[in-house]
């Protein structure tokens, strides 16, 4: 399953070529060295996750030097988008009709053509990279023409859940509370004043 390769040239030694460096490339996509079915793996667990993928072509020269297909795959969590410094803000179209929604920059027809990313794990005030469309990958699923990010699928339901577990955490609490024991404390002082004695010369009725 996932993204196969079938090459056609007409030449079915040249075919089996291509099939080669297609298997051999694919075996070490990301930089850190895994596959291209891993990447998908973890790809589809952040569209459910977050509502979208990031992923970043990078070229790694060190391959290049070996001989191999440099470009490889960096995968960045959504949150690299940099939607932190940028805000949720519309900017007003540009000369040349093109707009930023937040951390996208988009052209008149709605397509992407610039993006902002950080590490969101440093100081809010560190600068972000602008880089071309080109140079990332992000996918999501598009609901809207003009949608610039994806949505996270339990994203409709996240509020009926977490109503949901407060209401399971209140019915466990009464659970608790109703099978308290009641303890009661007496004293050879309080049973005697129940038979009509005097306490420091005072009588109990």
């Amino acid at each position: 399953s996932g993204i196969a390769l079938e090459p056609d040239t007409g030449d079915e030694r040249n075919d089996e070529k291509l099939r080669a460096a297609w298997v051999e490339y694919i075996e070490h996509l990301t930089v850190d060295g895994r596959n291209l079915y891993q990447l998908q793996e973890q790809g589809f667990r952040e569209v459910v996750v977050a509502g979208e993928l990031l992923w970043r072509e990078v070229i790694l020269p060190e391959r290049a030097e070996k001989g191999e297909i440099p470009l490889a795959i960096l995968p960045l969590e959504a949150e690299w988008l940099d939607d932190v410094t940028a805000g949720s803000i519309v900017y007003l179209p540009g000369p040349d009709g093109s707009v930023r929604v937040g951390s996208v920059t988009m052209d008149r027809y709605g397509r992407p053509i610039k993006y902002r990313i950080r590490n969101p794990e440093y100081n809010s005030l560190w600068p972000a990279e602008e880089l071309p469309a080109y140079a990332l990958i992000h996918f999501f699923e598009r609901r809207r023409s003009l949608q610039a990010r994806g949505e996270p699928w339990l994203a409709p339901v996240i509020e009926r859940l977490q109503q949901d577990g407060d209401l399971v955490d209140t019915e466990l609490q009464a659970a608790i509370t109703a099978s308290s024991l009641g303890i009661a404390i007496t004293s050879e002082v309080h049973g005697s004043a129940d038979e009509d004695t005097e306490i420091d010369g005072t009588a109990d009725d």
